[in-house]
């Protein structure tokens, strides 16, 4: 009988009794390294996962969890290698997505990001999440017209996508189009008093509502002071 190493919360066993415990098989590592990583404890979840990965060294959840856990310790270059192992496993778009957030926004490799989203697009292409990161990349890589086709992709897809309106004036306002920008940004201004804010919307950006709500103010500032009037 394997003992629950997470009665020790409730004082029933001592973690260290958990430690020497036999010999587990796959499932019993999995279950235990989910419940780990669920607490916040990365290392003991890794113990686990490191015992599973050898016992299946082509288990896609074992590569995945390893992934995750990788990231959440703030070891981006292990994280994005682990999603990688998962990817030659299973192809899933949200596993591309989320090495290619890795590549994006922690290791700055965008060349990687890049091929990270065009491949999910071509798995998902009414995704508006790998257009949308992969329009930033672009941005970074001060590839303009091609960050403003992702991002007026977003909005093609999901005319409530703020973000998406948002990111294409500003490109806009980059490339010394003013006026054009500004038209975007009004448009903005005028979608937003009925745009239905999404739950899923925080899965791109968390705190996309409030982040979005900040900006218009921004932009409403910003109009002002060019003495742009509102679109009623």
């Amino acid at each position: 009988v394997i003992l629950d190493p997470f009665k020790k919360r409730m004082g029933l066993i001592p973690l260290t009794e958990y430690d020497t415990l036999p010999y587990m098989k796959l499932e019993d590592c999995l279950d235990y390294a989910r419940k780990y990583y669920k607490l916040k404890m990365y290392k003991k979840a890794l113990e686990r996962l490191y015992t599973a990965n050898r016992l299946d060294p082509d288990c896609y959840e074992v590569k995945l969890l390893l992934g995750k856990t990788f990231n959440m310790q703030g070891n981006y270059e292990k994280a994005y290698a682990m999603f990688s192992k998962a990817i030659e496993i299973n192809s899933n778009p949200n596993v591309l997505i989320r090495r290619g957030i890795i590549a994006l926004t922690e290791l700055k490799d965008y060349e990687k990001a890049i091929k990270d989203f065009s491949s999910t697009i071509k798995i998902s292409e009414k995704n508006i999440e790998p257009y949308y990161f992969r329009g930033c990349a672009y941005f970074k890589l001060k590839q303009y017209q091609e960050a403003i086709y992702d991002f007026e992709k977003t909005v093609e897809i999901d005319s409530n996508f703020l973000l998406g309106y948002l990111n294409k004036a500003f490109t806009l306002a980059k490339l010394g189009k003013k006026e054009q920008a500004i038209k975007e940004y009004k448009k903005t201004l005028r979608l937003s008093k009925k745009a239905k804010y999404k739950k899923k919307y925080n899965i791109i950006v968390p705190g996309y509502k409030e982040y979005v709500r900040e900006t218009i103010k921004e932009v409403k500032k910003l109009l002002s002071e060019e003495g742009v009037k509102e679109d009623k």
